[in-house]
């Protein structure tokens, strides 16, 4: 009776390494198997042209400090006059001042959202000599009218060119102040707001010169499931902002967002700069302040993003420096 040869070590390894490639394989063609995007590069640009840097200099250093105010702000959305809560970081000095205007993101009960949340994005415009205003939208916090955005449902698109009006508004009464330079205008948001100011940069107004996207969508779940309620409708309406913006943006997102997975927002600026969009991404990981990397706009995580839109507004030629800064 012959005996059967046992296995050398080379022909064992050989054998674990071609089942180990076959499963590899399957992975990546088995529908819903595919392994979870990572990304490599934490910084990348699509369309992105660097502009001439702003000729202005350095605000000087404050001899006071920025004066913060709350009002409300009169304004004309659709023919219907609106009154929207305000939240106003003004540097010292008498301007005229670049603008920068701020809003807020998507809640189940819009009447809690609190702008101070968002004060400390509005503070690092203004130590760069902005005049920054954060503002509700229609129906949030003690702003008035309903909350069109939230009446939109899934409908993304439509969603975010509504919440645009709301920022054209804005603009457009700041605009009138006379110690606001009509030149320089960012407008940037969180979620929901960050979502609008891309469908603002598809339909600017003038002296539009970028925006700053914190964690920009619709749709997702708080619970930290992977799930959007129009996942493809969510995709699609990046793609078609994309194909109209040419105002530069910055992209900030970290890759624990539970709204917002990394799979779902690469697909999103893929769509977004596909069009021709001039976009620049930055990506965060794990937030130590907080599960939840949503929550990245915090004045908590102002060491990780406050150096980004430095470089940013560097790059697209506009005001930059932080009072005293060189």
């Amino acid at each position: 009776m012959k005996r059967s040869r046992p296995y050398s070590t080379t022909a064992l390894r050989d054998s674990l390494r071609s089942t180990m490639v076959f499963i590899a394989l399957a992975l990546l063609v088995l529908p819903g198997c595919q392994a979870p995007y990572k990304p490599t590069k934490f910084l990348e640009e699509r369309n992105f042209v660097i502009g001439k840097a702003a000729d202005k200099p350095a605000p000087a250093a404050p001899s006071s400090d920025p004066d913060v105010s709350r009002g409300r702000l009169a304004v004309s959305i659709d023919g219907e006059k609106h009154k929207l809560e305000t939240l106003t970081v003004t540097p010292p000095g008498k301007g005229p001042f670049p603008l920068a205007v701020i809003s807020h993101g998507n809640s189940r009960n819009q009447r809690r959202v609190r702008l101070d949340r968002y004060q400390p994005i509005a503070e690092d415009f203004a130590e760069r000599g902005y005049k920054a205003v954060v503002f509700a939208r229609r129906g949030a916090a003690f702003s008035t009218g309903e909350y069109v955005d939230n009446m939109r449902g899934c409908r993304h698109l439509e969603a975010g060119r509504t919440s645009a009006e709301d920022y054209a508004a804005v603009i457009k009464a700041l605009t009138s102040q006379p110690d606001i330079d009509r030149s320089t205008i960012i407008a940037a948001g969180q979620s929901g707001g960050g979502f609008a100011v891309l469908a603002l940069a598809s339909q600017p107004p003038a002296g539009l010169a970028g925006v700053v996207n914190f964690a920009g969508g619709r749709g997702g779940n708080r619970r930290g499931e992977q799930y959007n309620c129009d996942e493809l409708g969510f995709v699609n309406a990046f793609s078609q902002i994309g194909k109209t913006a040419r105002v530069p943006a910055l992209w900030l997102y970290s890759t624990a967002d539970r709204f917002f997975w990394p799979d779902l927002v690469k697909d999103a600026f893929d769509a977004y700069s596909g069009g021709g969009a001039p976009v620049r991404l930055k990506w965060f990981g794990p937030l130590w302040y907080a599960e939840d990397g949503h929550r990245l706009y915090r004045g908590a995580g102002q060491e990780l993003w406050s150096p980004h839109i430095g470089n940013f507004l560097r790059d697209i030629g506009v005001p930059h420096r932080k009072a005293g800064g060189s």
